[in-house]
């Protein structure tokens, strides 16, 4: 029962993840952060379909090359660093200095910058605890999206409104 219960509870969070992270890219091809071939929406279904198959190939690549723990630990380290990074601007836009280009924040956690820097050192230390390989498997998969960034941004046609 339990394996059952594993199996049916990890198809459902693969096909979660296939669904926010198809739309995350689709997201950041419309704003432009992409290059726009992850931004195609299928005529028929009005899905973002170029993104569905890119996450679901990269999904399969991961599923087939590695056990589920060192899978699990890679997207956790992945997580982290990205987690890590919010919280470190969360303390740098809430200064005073960047009020004018920063929207005022619609929550505001009690205690200030103590939430944010708790977060961090927390998340440092569990990165502490990572092994190498984990931990280098994470940051290949970071520096994956960003090469998807930077490509985009440097083969990126220049549009007519930064030309005038």
């Amino acid at each position: 029962m339990i394996s059952v219960g594993s199996v049916i509870s990890m198809a459902g969070n693969n096909a979660g993840q296939v669904l926010t992270g198809s739309r995350m890219l689709y997201a950041l091809a419309e704003n432009g952060e992409l290059p726009t071939w992850f931004g195609r929406v299928h005529e028929r279904f009005r899905t973002p379909h170029h993104s569905i198959i890119f996450t679901s190939l990269v999904a399969l690549v991961l599923m087939l090359s590695g056990s589920f723990v060192f899978l699990a630990a890679v997207s956790a380290v992945a997580r982290l660093i990205t987690y890590t990074g919010a919280c470190a601007a969360t303390l740098v836009l809430r200064r005073p200095q960047h009020a004018s280009a920063v929207q005022p924040a619609t929550f505001v956690v009690p205690g200030g910058a103590l939430v944010p820097a708790v977060a961090i050192g927390s998340s440092m230390l569990i990165l502490v605890m990572a092994n190498r390989q984990q931990l280098l498997a994470g940051l290949a998969a970071l520096a994956g999206g960003a090469i998807l960034f930077i490509m985009n941004d440097r083969f990126r046609p220049v549009s007519r409104e930064m030309t005038t």
